[in-house]
C-alpha cells in the first residue's frame, strides 16, 4: 500500500471520530441519518440530543387605538441561520455545544447527560439573521441572550426544546 494511502486512512478515521465528539452533530441533509456517529454504539448511547427549534414572533410596540381589537404576537417565521448554544446550567456557564439553525429554525446538539441552558446568544450572530428590534434578556449569569430555555437530557434521550425570539413591532 502506498504511504499516502495509510495517511489518508488515518485522516478519514480522525475526521469520523471528531464528528462524534460532544457538541457536534453528524447527519445527512435531511437530518435523518446519524450513521456517521455509529448510533447504537456505547459512546453514542452515553450522549443525549437536544433538538432545538427557534421561532421568531413580533408584537408589542405602540398601543392599538381604543376602537381596535388587540392582537397577540404575530409569527414571523423560523429562526434560520442563528447560532444556538447548550450552556452548562451551573454557574460556570461553559458552552458545551453549539450549532446553527437550518431553514426551518432547527438544530440538534449532542451533549453529555445533564442540565443545560439552551440559548440564542445576543453576541456573535450573523448580521441580518435577525430583524431589528430583537429583545434581549439575561441568564442568571448575566449573559445577554435573545432567547433561552433550560432542559435536562439523559443518556440516549432526545429532548425537544422550543426557543422564541421576540421582535418589537411598531
Amino acid at each position: 500500500m502506498p504511504r499516502w494511502a495509510s495517511v489518508r486512512t488515518v485522516v478519514v478515521a480522525v475526521a469520523a471520530l471528531a464528528a462524534c465528539m460532544p457538541g457536534t452533530v453528524a447527519r445527512s441533509q435531511d437530518a435523518t441519518d446519524m450513521a456517521t456517529c455509529g448510533v447504537g454504539d456505547a459512546a453514542e448511547q452515553a450522549m443525549g440530543t437536544l433538538a432545538v427549534t427557534v421561532q421568531v414572533v413580533g408584537g408589542g410596540g405602540a398601543q392599538p387605538p381604543r376602537d381596535a381589537t388587540p392582537t397577540g404576537p404575530q409569527a414571523l417565521g423560523a429562526g434560520a441561520g442563528l447560532t444556538v448554544e447548550a450552556v452548562d446550567y451551573e454557574p460556570s456557564g461553559t458552552v458545551v455545544a453549539e450549532g446553527v439553525t437550518d431553514a426551518q429554525g432547527q438544530v440538534a446538539l449532542v451533549v453529555p447527560p445533564g442540565r443545560y441552558w439552551l440559548v440564542v446568544p445576543a453576541a456573535g450572530q450573523t448580521p441580518g439573521a435577525l430583524p431589528a428590534g430583537a429583545l434581549n434578556m439575561e441568564l442568571p449569569s448575566g449573559t445577554r441572550v435573545h432567547a433561552y430555555q433550560d432542559a435536562t437530557v439523559g443518556a440516549g434521550e432526545t429532548v425537544q426544546v422550543a426557543l422564541t425570539i421576540r421582535i418589537m413591532l411598531p
